[in-house]
């Protein structure tokens, strides 16, 4: 039967939850682990065998400065004896630690559902980076395509296409202006006139004059 031991306090954690699974000894158990809240983030150790060897191995890890945890016993009935079956178990992101007694009737089904979503989110992500990678080649070579234009002009030239590419952005400012957009440049344009004047940073107007 398996035992379970937490604690959070003012004091070393360690000691506590050691001293907690050497009192559930008692019950039997083929292996047994901690996990530890650090400043770091959580700190698990695990081994099989007696919790001697598990006290042995976190003193060879040095001190923790941790005042939160939980501690476990297992005795196997489903999976082998071994370090990666004890508890406690990590989230996949290692955000949390869990630890828990007994049998989970549905773990096959759980598991299925996992590794289901764990690949839905890699194609997913995978997806997102590709785009973003070829929006960047693709910005490259405009960019590219850009100089290599401008290299061939006169400086003349040069100055012609930079007054059409103003004002092909102005044409897509207008174009986009809402009537709340054009009350706030009114606004801007008529207090501009008063002698105390404070532009109003939010407004379109300003967004515009910009």
């Amino acid at each position: 039967m398996c035992g379970i031991i937490g604690y959070t306090g003012k004091e070393n954690a360690v000691s506590k939850l050691l001293h907690g699974l050497k009192a559930l000894e008692y019950r039997g158990y083929d292996s047994a682990g901690v996990t530890l809240q650090t400043a770091k983030g959580i700190e698990t150790i695990k081994t099989q065998g007696r919790i001697s060897v598990l006290e042995e191995k976190i003193n060879s890890m040095g001190e923790f400065d941790a005042t939160c945890g939980i501690g476990h016993t297992r005795w196997a009935t489903h999976g082998a004896p071994s370090v990666e079956n004890a508890h406690p178990h990590l989230s996949g992101d290692s955000r949390f630690a869990v630890v828990h007694n007994g049998i989970i009737e549905n773990a096959d089904e759980l598991r299925e559902k996992l590794i289901e979503e764990k690949e839905n989110n890699i194609t997913k992500r995978n997806e997102e980076l590709n785009k973003k990678e070829k929006d960047l080649e693709n910005a490259k070579q405009r960019e590219i395509d850009a100089l290599g234009k401008i290299a061939k002009m006169t400086v003349e030239e040069a100055k012609e296409q930079m007054m059409k590419n103003l004002k092909e952005q102005e044409e897509i400012l207008y174009a986009n202006l809402t009537e709340k957009d054009l009350a706030w440049a009114k606004m801007d344009f008529e207090n501009a006139n008063k002698k105390e004047y404070k532009p109003n940073l939010s407004s379109a107007g300003t967004k515009m004059a910009m």
